[in-house]
């Protein structure tokens, strides 16, 4: 007899062969339908297997699989949120629980319960990983629906990425050593993420004859990392080959002073010369910030600075211009104007108008 699940559908079940074979409906009527045509001789016809047919692993099986997935295709700070946001709703949820018990309340009670604890925007988040978690599921797992689409995001007090007045570029990067000028410089001149100078090796990614440097990001349509060639402009070039006449220039381009191993992650680095030069701290991604804001100054065709920032979209380039308030070259051309317009004196951003 067909039996009603917590989540208002009803569950026809058949024994066949010592085997439970089932299958959900939206009413009882249907479920005791399916239930009378089922038949031994049936079933062998279809060549269904008992998986496909209860295609049904418990939430721990599925969140297991999709875990190792994700950590072969995402980067490993996707994978721990998406880790985290799982453990956090298996505190609400028995683990060994199948999905039917993941109904449209128990999703808004987890990203409710979240948003209390850490704020709306954090209770996105999970939203956003428990969304694709369960997209997964329907896709390999037999799973139905999405219960946490059903639940509407969150509003959003969102404060704008801070980037600073280049005044303050420079006084940091007066105060800096020669070779955290040059890692500063590489930054602001290449418009790179914040792990991005850490990768480069001379080997691979500086090329000083041709002045020209490789920028990557994992941020694709298949998580595969993507390369482009961007010529430098003539200041970093020229502190390029005075850092590599520093250092050997073998290996990789950074590397720690203190152990002579290439650098992970400089966490407080800038904020600690912003420290010393009494300037509001900034770090990373203020300064490609800083970046596409002189790009956009200048007039520089959108286009080109999409190409700069390694965006896949228009539309997010177009979205981060307006948070922050071509060719390979348009970079190293709007710098060397900007260097010459310099001319050793510290610019406004109005003094960049018109490059």
């Amino acid at each position: 007899m067909p039996y009603k699940m917590k989540n208002g559908r009803w569950r026809g079940v058949k024994m066949i062969q010592g085997q439970r074979k089932t299958r959900l409906f939206d009413t009882k009527t249907e479920a005791k339908k399916w239930e009378a045509q089922q038949d031994e001789e049936l079933w062998r016809k279809q060549l269904v297997t008992i998986e496909e047919t209860t295609p049904i692993i418990s939430l721990h099986e599925a969140a297991t699989a999709y875990l190792e997935y994700s950590e072969q295709r995402h980067h490993h700070h996707t994978f721990w949120a998406k880790r985290d946001a799982l453990r956090r709703f298996f505190k609400l949820v028995k683990p060994n629980a199948g999905p039917e018990v993941v109904t449209n309340k128990i999703a808004l009670t987890y990203i409710m319960r979240r948003a209390k604890e850490a704020g709306n925007a954090a209770a996105n988040k999970d939203r956003k990983h428990m969304s694709a978690f369960w997209a997964h599921c329907c896709k390999f797992f037999g799973y139905t629906g999405n219960p946490f689409l059903e639940v509407n995001k969150l509003p959003e007090n969102s404060q704008p990425h801070y980037v600073p007045p280049l005044e303050d570029f420079w006084k940091v990067y007066d105060i800096a050593d020669e070779n955290d000028k040059t890692m500063l410089l590489s930054l602001l001149y290449t418009a790179g993420r914040r792990s991005e100078p850490f990768r480069w090796t001379w080997e691979d990614d500086i090329d000083l004859t041709a002045r020209r440097i490789r920028l990557s990001t994992c941020k694709t349509a298949d998580g595969s990392r993507k390369y482009e060639w961007l010529t430098m402009p003539s200041r970093l070039h020229d502190a390029l080959v005075n850092h590599k006449m520093r250092t050997g220039g073998k290996g990789h381009v950074f590397r720690s002073r203190r152990t002579g191993e290439a650098y992970v992650d400089r966490k407080h680095f800038i904020v600690r010369l912003c420290e010393r030069a009494g300037v509001r701290p900034f770090n990373y991604h203020g300064i490609r910030g800083l970046c596409a804001s002189l790009l956009a100054a200048g007039n520089v065709p959108m286009k080109d600075i999409q190409h700069v920032l390694m965006h896949t979209s228009m539309v997010t380039t177009d979205r981060y211009i307006r948070r922050i308030g071509g060719t390979s070259d348009v970079l190293a051309a709007a710098f060397d104007s900007f260097e010459k317009r310099k001319a050793g004196k510290v610019m406004s951003f109005a003094a960049f108008q018109g490059i």
